[in-house]
């Protein structure tokens, strides 16, 4: 499963998840990839704007994957440049979802192996408020990776959806 949508978030909702990033406490570095990045919790604390974001894109991928899914992960994450995540499958997770939160930077595409005899690859352009949705783990996962961001700072919403307990 893929999707893809231009203008899932407005500008200013973009702008509003970059400054939630600047401004929280509780950035981490990330190991794998050495990102920054700031876990939120589902529902946060007391931020109605964000739990009601969360909310809806759940229910967007549940309805995409046909299924009841609940959402395992999420992040705010920073990419600077010289970042970049090489090819993977995440776990047993139903599907991600990624919405770049700005356009402003080179590199940093993102790109999804399918799996088909050719092995064909769809590279994403981030663009400010897109959000892409793919199967990404388990034998149906697809392989997808983040090339190197070549300048400027790359942000983006991930989203990890799992199967209810």
């Amino acid at each position: 499963m893929f999707y893809l949508k231009d203008n899932f978030l407005a500008k200013e909702e973009c702008n509003h998840l970059i400054k939630y990033w600047e401004e929280s406490p509780n950035k981490k570095v990330y190991d794998f990839n050495k990102t920054t990045l700031v876990k939120l919790t589902h529902p946060t604390d007391g931020n109605r704007w964000i739990d009601d974001l969360l909310y809806y894109i759940g229910q967007k991928c549940s309805a995409l994957t046909d299924q009841y899914i609940k959402c395992d992960n999420v992040e705010i994450v920073q990419w600077t440049p010289g970042k970049f995540m090489r090819p993977h499958k995440d776990g047993n997770d139903v599907c991600s979802a990624i919405i770049y939160l700005n356009d402003d930077f080179g590199g940093g595409e993102t790109v999804i192996r399918f799996n088909d005899p050719r092995g064909q690859e769809l590279t994403i352009e981030p663009k400010q408020g897109r959000i892409i949705v793919f199967t990404n783990g388990g034998e149906n996962g697809y392989y997808h990776w983040v090339n190197k961001i070549k300048n400027s700072n790359r942000y983006s919403l991930s989203l990890w959806f799992v199967p209810p307990n």
